[in-house]
């Protein structure tokens, strides 16, 4: 994938009319708001305002993935979209101590300074061209930018969960195949990790993401189908429809990206995660749309990408299970 500056620019501002056509297929399902600007305003208006609409709504199919990270924009560090390389200071929990005469008090941090994190360019062709433009009305080519933008998410959302998975304390590594009692020793691997000086984090798992396999094995448990049975709700005694199951006191979600994906060459079946503590994930660029020439066309097309990062900020809050 070429970056941006390396795409040859179309005369005939082709954007301009790509974003026209799918800017009023948005305004007749009520998805998109033109406020006081009008076409007038150009191109960069109209693809900027274009590529947010497309990144909305295609989000909520990945929501899951962002909702482990503690997620940051360029402006929450104070730095202008397009660095590249950003330091996120590791806030971590030390623990407080009683001040007394030559007390040594620690940093929230426990003493840690920041990490590096280097976003990296996302993108798909969409075989939308001149002659794609004239031929579908636009509600095809709705249709054609909402796939292309779940596509460049799905990608996003891949390298997402890898980095968790590589990223974690192998002392944090449970490679017993997983049931209810591995979950339990999960969380109580956690409540147990402590910083450099052996002073617990007081760390505890508000997150369980399966992947495929492991939420099948996991249901295989005779622990979890006398669970299922019993009818566990998030509140007993009551139904109450909330965003996500609640298993264990840990709200559960899928991660069928991570399917297959291993660690020490054996499966990954669950992780147990501190949302905000482990993970920081960055959107350094909204989904954008330009004008593009792919190797091997002949005619111009619109490229989707967007400017995405993450980095581990502490590597003991989350605990990983694996197949025995």
């Amino acid at each position: 994938m070429k970056f941006k500056s390396q795409y040859e620019i179309s005369g005939i501002d082709f954007s301009k009319q790509f974003a026209e056509k799918a800017i009023e297929s948005f305004k007749e399902s009520a998805d998109f708001k033109e406020d006081d600007n009008t076409m007038a305003n150009g191109t960069a208006v109209m693809t900027t305002r274009l590529a947010k609409s497309i990144y909305y709504r295609a989000y909520n199919d990945f929501k899951a993935y962002f909702d482990l990270q503690w997620n940051l924009t360029p402006a929450d560090l104070g730095m202008p979209a397009g660095a590249q390389a950003y330091k996120i200071p590791q806030v971590i929990a030390a623990r407080g101590v009683k001040l007394s005469s030559g007390q040594v008090v620690d940093y929230i941090n426990d003493g840690k300074g920041s990490v590096t994190l280097e976003t990296e360019t996302f993108g798909i062709g969409t075989r939308i061209n001149r002659r794609a433009m004239a031929r579908y009305a636009p509600g095809v080519v709705d249709r054609l930018i909402q796939a292309a933008s779940e596509s460049v998410l799905r990608e996003v959302c891949t390298d997402l969960v890898t980095g968790m998975i590589n990223g974690i304390n192998s002392n944090n590594v449970i490679a017993s195949g997983i049931s209810y009692d591995v979950i339990n020793q999960g969380i109580k691997t956690m409540k147990l990790a402590t910083n450099a000086k052996g002073v617990l984090f007081g760390l505890k798992p508000d997150f369980i993401a399966f992947t495929p396999n492991g939420w099948y094995n996991a249901m295989l448990d005779n622990d979890f189908k006398t669970m299922v049975a019993m009818g566990q709700r998030n509140v007993p005694g009551s139904r109450i429809e909330n965003d996500y199951p609640v298993i264990l006191g840990m709200k559960k979600v899928d991660i069928d990206l991570a399917a297959g994906l291993t660690y020490n060459n054996k499966e990954v079946y669950a992780m147990l995660i501190k949302s905000g503590d482990y993970g920081c994930f960055l959107k350094e660029t909204e989904m954008d749309v330009f004008d593009g020439r792919l190797p091997g066309t002949v005619d111009f097309e619109i490229i989707h990408a967007m400017d995405a990062g993450h980095v581990i900020l502490n590597d003991k809050a989350a605990v990983l299970i694996t197949a025995a």
